[in-house]
């Protein structure tokens, strides 16, 4: 009861917006959480971008668990949910998903990096970094130990993935990411991506969420669009091998 008296709340909201057609998007806030892995460098490069085009609109970003950002929009508190799921959620639009499988991220003079794909055995030697436990990707990899009995020992383990990155970057540590949370920057940070091996580590989606039967305002189904277009933008080649020139991918939307 309570979910329908705030969509009720929020159509109406939406209705006077519209009634301005696209003028009305001047003043506009749209709310959006998401996974801590999303916030370092994808989603802050693409509200900019998508606010060179809609100067009148402004952002609110809140970063939490996956769970949590789910509530978030099935609530009404968010308009938009961008996150990591490893199952179906209820009580929410999926607007979008597609595969978010766990990667490596070694540094191009890493021995393994010439590499066309990894798996954990043969990580478990070298300096490792890890995300706590709780995480999606901590989660799968947990699994996917337990499974083959592997045990990883890691150097550093950490909520923050920005913290992570750098350690890895400056010490030669191998860490695990999704694609989209370092695609516009690894290239350039001289690293390299690598596919693994096990099949549970490709038990991850990317899932942009709305509330469900929630008509969206003009500026929110906008944003929608520029997410799920720089969502699917440049992959990188198939194999981990670093090229000589390799540019950075350029944003997508």
């Amino acid at each position: 009861m309570l979910a329908y008296a705030h969509r009720s709340l929020l159509e109406a909201e939406h209705v006077m917006k519209e009634i301005g057609g696209l003028e009305s998007l001047h003043g506009s806030m749209i709310k959006i959480v998401s996974s801590e892995g999303f916030a370092a460098d994808f989603l802050p490069a693409e509200m900019a971008s998508f606010r060179s085009q809609y100067p009148g609109i402004d952002f609110m970003l809140s970063v939490m668990s996956p769970g949590e950002a789910t509530r978030r929009v099935r609530d009404g508190d968010a308009d938009l949910a961008l996150t990591f799921s490893l199952a179906p959620e209820k009580g929410v639009k999926v607007e979008h998903t597609e595969p978010a499988p766990v990667l490596a991220l070694l540094r191009a003079d890493h021995p393994l990096a010439t590499r066309a794909k990894l798996s954990l055995a043969d990580l478990r030697s070298y300096p490792l970094v890890l995300p706590v436990p709780g995480t999606t990707i901590r989660q799968l990899i947990d699994i996917t130990c337990a499974l083959e009995g592997i045990l990883l020992e890691p150097d550093l383990t950490s909520n923050n993935s920005g913290a992570m990155y750098r350690y890895a970057q400056k010490s030669g540590a191998v860490m695990f990411t999704g694609l989209l949370s370092v695609r516009d920057r690894y290239a350039g940070d001289g690293f390299v991506v690598m596919p693994l091996t096990h099949p549970q580590l490709r038990q991850r989606s990317i899932q942009l969420q709305t509330m469900a039967g929630r008509e969206l305002p003009a500026a929110v189904r906008a944003f929608r669009d520029h997410l799920i277009a720089a969502i699917g933008g440049p992959k990188p080649a198939e194999s981990g091998r670093p090229k000589a020139a390799r540019k950075r991918s350029p944003r997508g939307g």
